[in-house]
């Protein structure tokens, strides 16, 4: 575990809770000494994910000023720009079905939203070759999985990432225990998420290996690798050319 909250430093933002992709970070009890709220980070479940800064060798080719990012199921954003940030892009375009967004420009990062559906058949000719990294975090398993890779494939330019992140059991199994009982639009959310995932098998291990390994890795003409986490699995794919999965 390499990153702790030292209570009585925390301001209370709260934007590492968004961020977490394993919901790993809880609200504290009461203020702390400065009276603020605070949080914590639960060392069981955390999976230590500072992950994006491993990924500078396959950018090594682009410079700043040549990666333009697209965060595709952004929800409110904030995950979206630490990841931006940690991968030094010069501009960030969030994607959603709605605007949730609460994010600012950062330094150096230009920041545009669109409303977009990853699955609607004009989505590839709307962004046609215009992004230079495109990630997909925590929300692949909401979309029709190999609609949205026939649509986020074609908006790579060559030599491009395309970055997917989400769970897989055990990472369903902590989220679980954020959700907890609490009723309200987050648990139906949590639940509509299980239902796609009983439907699509992109929930657990094998699903998620027989998706990714046997029925797209043999139709891409590109390198494709996928990495175990613990609680997540991140998919890496580089853009050698395009076509269509089938």
């Amino acid at each position: 575990m390499a990153h702790s909250i030292v209570t009585d430093v925390c301001e209370g933002v709260a934007d590492c809770v968004d961020a977490c992709p394993v919901a790993c970070i809880h609200g504290g009890p009461k203020k702390n000494k400065k009276g603020t709220d605070w949080y914590w980070i639960d060392f069981d479940v955390c999976i230590d994910c500072g992950i994006f800064e491993d990924l500078e060798p396959a950018l090594g080719h682009m410079p700043p000023e040549q990666r333009l990012m697209m965060d595709v199921g952004c929800g409110t954003g904030v995950r979206s720009m630490a990841i931006a940030k940690a991968l030094k892009v010069s501009k960030l375009t969030l994607v959603d079905r709605q605007n949730s967004c609460h994010v600012k420009s950062a330094s150096g990062i230009s920041l545009d939203f669109q409303v977009a559906n990853v699955e609607s058949s004009d989505f590839a000719e709307r962004f046609s070759c215009s992004q230079t990294i495109v990630t997909c975090i925590s929300a692949f398993h909401e979309f029709d999985p190999i609609a949205a890779l026939n649509h986020l494939m074609p908006i790579l330019i060559y030599g491009g990432l395309l970055i997917v992140i989400d769970y897989n059991e055990v990472g369903w199994q902590y989220a679980d225990r954020a959700v907890g009982t609490a009723e309200g639009p987050g648990l139906e959310h949590h639940l509509n998420d299980k239902h796609q995932l009983l439907r699509t098998g992109l929930g657990t291990d094998a699903g998620i290996k027989r998706f990714w390994m046997s029925d797209v890795d043999p139709n891409l003409p590109g390198k494709l690798d996928i990495q175990d986490m613990g609680g997540i699995y991140m998919v890496m794919y580089q853009a050698r050319n395009w076509g269509e999965v089938k």
